[in-house]
């Protein structure tokens, strides 16, 4: 704890709401389309890490999904359906 003493950070009021992006993108996708209708995304190249804990390009990388945007109206708007539905 001594060592935190020595650091006084202001990061601002985070909140945490678990692997709700997670569920944003999975359970919450459009029924007429494979990927979420409401959330951005573009496809990159996976980089590799290098011996120093950085990212570096990689030409032989798999494709992967990189969100630009999500859509955190939806995701709240379904937390507080969740949490109203268990309130009656």
């Amino acid at each position: 704890m001594t060592r935190l003493q020595n650091y006084k950070l202001n990061i601002g009021e985070p909140y945490v709401l678990g692997d709700s992006p997670l569920v944003l993108l999975t359970a919450l996708q459009s029924s007429f389309e494979p990927d979420p209708s409401s959330s951005s995304y573009t496809i990159k190249l996976a980089p590799t890490i290098s011996q120093q804990g950085t990212y570096e390009f990689n030409d032989k990388g798999r494709p992967v999904r990189v969100y630009t945007q999500l859509d955190i109206h939806l995701m709240l708007n379904d937390f507080f359906a969740k949490l109203a539905l268990m309130n009656p």
